[in-house]
């Protein structure tokens, strides 16, 4: 899909006509001029399309940074629903992440811009402490149909906010390095995290 949305959304070509390409070349336009700067005329524009057809695809400049959350967090939370009980609930939920990113390995350039645009915007613009309140809590939710109780214990829901800090803490390094590959930075989240909740 990566190579696609690139193809269309370069200059002197076509119109970016599909929410992935009109995402991507919203998010490039972020990046490079920072999100709270650019509004949603720039963003028409970059896509080569009129501002109706990105309000169609699009109504806010939030629901662009955010493309496809919805049916990612769905998808986390199921691969963290498949994971074996046996493995332990830090690995697991670590694991859930990898093989959720994996599954989506074509959507990479997209996801690491994406997240770059998320690691150096203020917070309250892009909602980012929101997104990352609901994904704690999606762990805390798992490690209580785990170890019991409540997802909003103080222990479930210390469990969710640990590991998805660290989760994101490895998300947000490997989105500002030049490197390609997230797992690397999954695997050192995971083990400076020691023993903990095994």
């Amino acid at each position: 899909m990566t190579e696609t949305i690139e193809r269309r959304a370069g200059p002197g070509r076509p119109p970016a006509t599909d929410d992935g390409a009109i995402a991507f070349a919203a998010v490039r336009l972020f990046l490079e001029r920072g999100y709270d700067s650019v509004t949603m005329a720039d963003v028409a524009a970059a896509a080569r399309i009129g501002r109706s057809t990105l309000f169609r695809y699009f109504p806010t400049k939030g629901s662009l940074l955010w493309y496809q959350h919805d049916l990612h967090d769905a998808e986390f939370r199921a691969e963290m629903a498949q994971t074996p009980a046996d493995i332990p609930l830090a690995d697991a939920v670590f694991d859930a992440y990898a093989r959720f990113m994996r599954r989506h390995a074509h959507e990479m350039a997209l996801a690491k811009t994406i997240n770059a645009v998320i690691a150096t915007s203020p917070p309250s613009s892009t909602g980012k402490w929101d997104a990352f309140a609901e994904w704690a809590g999606f762990i805390a939710q798992y490690a209580a149909s785990r170890r019991g109780g409540d997802p909003a214990d103080v222990e479930n829901a210390g469990i969710g906010l640990v590991l998805w800090s660290a989760i994101w803490s490895a998300i947000e390094a490997w989105a500002l390095s030049a490197e390609p590959e997230l797992e690397p930075y999954l695997e050192r989240a995971r083990s400076a995290l020691g023993e903990l909740y095994r």
